[in-house]
């Protein structure tokens, strides 16, 4: 199994966001819209950490802050670049 790359890679390995939910014992509302942002808030890390384990899934919380960083460091630079592109 490949190792996920973003956290809406992460749910898709999953046969559907209803499974993600139930596994993670979160309301199916939240997981999907945790889907569409790609985004896991921190306090919810411990469970989904491990589901994915019990799945075989090898993610860790370094991993997690990994694409949190890498999130930041996209939005930064793309609010950098409207700034530059803004006369």
């Amino acid at each position: 199994m490949n190792q996920p790359l973003s956290f809406a890679e992460l749910i898709d390995l999953w046969p559907s966001i209803v499974d993600f939910a139930r596994d993670t014992d979160q309301p199916y509302e939240r997981a999907k819209q945790w889907r569409a942002r790609d985004s896991i808030p921190a306090e919810h890390w411990p469970p989904v950490l491990s589901a994915s384990l019990k799945k075989g899934i090898l993610v860790s919380a370094d991993l997690f802050m990994t694409w949190v960083a890498r999130r930041a460091a996209e939005s930064t630079a793309s609010s950098d670049m409207r700034e530059v592109a803004t006369p």
